[in-house]
């Protein structure tokens, strides 16, 4: 990033952010701050003759200062270390001073005091939603029994969350409600699984029943006690490369891999992964456990990793949110429009293959797969666990239907609706989508028909 000269004759250098809230500790600490992370919030002057970028280069020590700026009464630590990881400031005969140097010291290096009070207003969000939704690390079969109103087992597990039948391990509760997964039932390895009691004898040896007249229901019930925070506040890993724009917020425990570039005002939740080369233009959300590959474009707007619309309903046909447990998965060299949306999924993953382009303003429900070098025009409509095999093709304004496979190679017209799976590739049109040849056959019979009726009607 080219250093730029600021009004009152300071150097701006690189950006290298440090956690907003760690950031905010430190000024409220350390009066007289010169540096702070890699920010010079201190009395540190640079000649205001112009020089080239090549002098700066050469005038630059060893901790990252211009010119002839000092910092005073402490030695100032590496806020990067070597691999990467932003940590904490090594401070050495620090000076103490009051509160009032503090805020003229901010006042005159042009920092933002409303940036500090907007990350305060979002970690009392964070503590209010905790209260309400505590996530736990793990639950005994016991105290969920309790929690549903189910008899406790005679056996007792460890449970560390929620997962789907094919999925489960032996630490997992799962759940069944629906013949069609007969198959994944028998073969599960969960620890426990909710399910209607005319289906205990279709479990494998070892896994424990937990019978329940609404599997759905209850795991909606569960969901939310399985639910991490939305933010935490930490340390993460950055990249020596990355560049991170003005106002963006980054959760604990991400990593954000080489030559990266985040622009302005974005949010990087907790645990995402950003993989080197990628770039993501402002105003982009990335929530919790987020995973994207290499040298993938974000446009702006997009939010990735959001709660798909899931619901249970009681018996007086109340909604019950079913929290979302999963993760977004995107392969290398994916494209994502401004203000597309990707949900994550419920227990498992939503998918994007390698080489995925989606247009702006498209909607991927929860655990849907999308298979590599899939093409997804603009205002087209996933529902929940769509599955594409490779190269389809979703022109503009299609849609599917939730629960079904599209053959590779397919094509898919615009304003189509797939309602059924399809499963041999080629070119489809019309709703419900039928091959394209049959679609237009069928049109043109129509066509033919409403013509016979209008010269019927005018004798």
């Amino acid at each position: 990033m080219e250093e730029k000269k600021l009004n009152n004759g300071q150097i701006k250098g690189k950006a290298v952010p440090a956690e907003d809230w760690e950031f905010k500790n430190q000024i409220e600490k350390n009066t007289g701050n010169k540096k702070v992370g890699n920010r010079d919030l201190g009395d540190g002057k640079v000649d205001k003759e112009k020089v080239d970028k090549e002098k700066l280069e050469k005038r630059r020590d060893k901790n990252g200062r211009v010119g002839d700026g000092k910092v005073e009464n402490r030695e100032v630590g590496k806020e990067k270390r070597e691999d990467g990881e932003i940590g904490e400031g090594q401070n050495g005969n620090k000076k103490k001073g009051n509160r009032k140097g503090e805020k003229e010291n901010l006042k005159n290096k042009n920092f933002k005091k409303r940036d500090i009070k907007h990350n305060s207003s979002i970690e009392k969000a964070v503590q209010d939603f905790s209260i309400l939704k505590p996530g736990q690390n793990s639950l005994k079969l016991s105290e969920i029994c309790n929690f549903l109103g189910l008899t406790p087992p005679p056996e007792e597990r460890e449970i560390v969350g929620l997962q789907t039948l094919e999925e489960a391990t032996i630490h997992h509760l799962s759940f069944f409600h629906n013949s069609k997964y007969l198959n994944q039932l028998k073969k599960t390895k969960a620890g426990a699984v909710l399910l209607p009691p005319d289906y205990i004898s279709q479990l494998p040896e070892g896994v424990i029943p937990l019978v329940t007249t609404n599997p759905y229901l209850n795991l909606a019930q569960l969901s939310a006690l399985f639910t991490p925070p939305p933010f935490e506040e930490g340390k993460f890993y950055l990249a020596p490369t990355a560049q991170i724009g003005k106002g963006v917020i980054i959760g604990k425990g991400a990593k954000i891999g080489q030559n990266v570039v985040i622009m302005g005002n974005c949010v990087i939740g907790p645990e995402v992964e950003i993989g080197d080369g990628t770039l993501i233009y402002p105003n982009v959300t990335i929530y919790r456990g987020t995973v994207i590959g290499k040298r993938v474009i974000i446009h702006a707007g997009a939010v990735i990793g959001a709660d798909g619309f899931g619901y249970a309903y009681t018996s007086d046909h109340k909604p019950v949110k079913i929290h979302h447990l999963g993760r977004v998965v995107i392969g290398d060299e994916c494209e994502i429009g401004a203000n597309t949306t990707i949900d994550r999924g419920v227990l498992g993953d939503t998918r994007l293959g390698q080489g995925v382009k989606i247009d702006n303003l498209v909607q991927i429900g929860h655990n849907c797969q999308i298979g590599d070098y899939c093409i997804i025009v603009a205002q087209t409509g996933l529902a929940g666990s769509t599955k594409l095999g490779v190269h389809v093709v979703m022109a503009g304004q299609s849609a599917s239907a939730g629960h079904l496979e599209i053959a590779p190679f397919t094509r898919i017209a615009a304003k189509s609706g797939v309602t059924k799976s399809i499963k041999k590739g080629g070119d489809y049109s019309g709703v419900p989508a039928r091959p394209i040849r049959e679609w237009r056959r069928l049109n043109a019979i129509l066509s033919r028909l409403l013509k016979e009726k209008g010269i019927k009607k005018g004798k």
